[in-house]
């Protein structure tokens, strides 16, 4: 799957990726696949991703690379944000 960071974050705004992203994710649907985006970088692109049916994510949106002694402050703010990641629906045409 083309990554959010190989697009500069903007996945949502590229003519024909949306496609592209849609049939590939509905295929792994189909197959009862779960997926994971890599490079996730905005809000926009993530929330692309899930209407699509991507299961899980990674990339800046969520995470920088940080030493593990940063990690319980880091889960700590990201359990407070996690309702803001998470899909508003499930989408019809991602077969799950």
């Amino acid at each position: 799957m083309t990554s959010a960071r190989e697009n500069d974050g903007v996945a949502h705004k590229r003519e024909g990726l949306p496609v592209i992203l849609c049939s590939a994710l509905e295929l792994a649907g189909w197959l009862g696949l779960q997926t994971v985006a890599e490079g996730i970088e905005s809000l926009a692109d993530w929330r692309l991703l899930q209407e699509y049916g991507c299961t899980f994510a990674q990339g800046s949106l969520l995470a920088n690379p940080m030493p593990a002694t940063d990690f319980e402050t880091w889960l700590k703010n990201h359990l407070a944000r996690r309702g803001e990641l998470r899909a508003k629906e499930t989408s019809p045409s991602s077969g799950r």
